[in-house]
């Protein structure tokens, strides 16, 4: 008499079949509930009235995405290229930072002043800056 014998196909991670497309879809969404929050901006008739009689454009609703736990990790390791250079050097502008880190522990919340300088390497591209006049 013969035994009839079962082959089983073990899935693997590359496994295309639909159930495993089901727990994988299942497994990152479960996943990325917690992880994602969408925040929304948005401005008040007030202020775009405000903007208008100024002669601005009035502001949109603004959609910020933002990622915390494992995935922030992996998004920061994928934006984090240690062999990035610019191909040129320019002029980065003076402006005021505020310190928000906790190794600023006894300054945090202090603005400082960083001076004009010029960033990359290369060729130096000069970029011709617009001053407004204030109306005060």
């Amino acid at each position: 008499m013969k035994s009839k014998t079962k082959t089983e196909k073990k899935c693997g991670i590359d496994c295309e079949c639909e159930k495993c497309q089901k727990i994988r879809d299942y497994l990152f969404q479960k996943e990325l509930d917690n992880k994602i929050e969408i925040i929304t901006v948005e401005r008040t008739k007030e202020q775009n009235e405000k903007r208008i009689l100024r002669g601005k454009p009035p502001l949109p609703t603004i959609h910020n995405v933002r990622v915390t736990g494992k995935l922030k990790i992996y998004l920061d390791s994928l934006n984090s290229n240690p062999d990035f250079e610019y191909s040129h050097r320019f002029d980065v502008r003076g402006h005021w930072r505020t310190l928000r880190s906790d190794k600023w522990k006894m300054a945090r919340g202090t603005r400082i002043w960083i001076p004009p300088y010029i960033k990359g390497e290369g060729i130096y591209i000069k970029k011709n800056y617009e001053v407004k006049q204030s109306n005060d």
